[in-house]
């Protein structure tokens, strides 16, 4: 609805009335609109607190957890991520790989 008021206002600020340009400017900010909801989507994703990307787990396990790794690695120097409550390295527990699920896979 937005991007329609403002194609609407630009169209006459521009030319003084109602022109058929207006559906170009309209479909250009629906286009531009889209795109950012995707990106601020997307930057949303991974964990402030361990830095999981969910989207580049489903596309790469290995970079994924070399992600997590990396992020956790530059976070034990911090002093503020030791002493708040939701620290990782308090409250998860490393996952260890058993026989029985190793041998499902194969």
């Amino acid at each position: 609805m937005l991007c329609l008021i403002a194609s609407v206002l630009v169209c006459v600020a521009v030319w003084q009335k109602f022109d058929p340009k207006f559906f170009v400017i309209f479909v250009f900010s629906l286009v531009c609109t889209e795109v950012f909801i995707k990106m601020r989507w997307r930057l949303s994703l991974p964990c402030p607190y361990c830095g999981f990307n969910p989207v580049l787990y489903l596309q790469d396990p290995e970079k994924a957890a070399q992600q997590v790794k990396s992020f956790l690695d530059s976070k034990k120097q911090d002093l503020d991520f030791w002493l708040r409550d939701k620290n990782p390295y308090k409250n998860i527990k490393p996952i260890k790989k058993s026989q029985d699920s190793i041998s499902k896979r194969v």
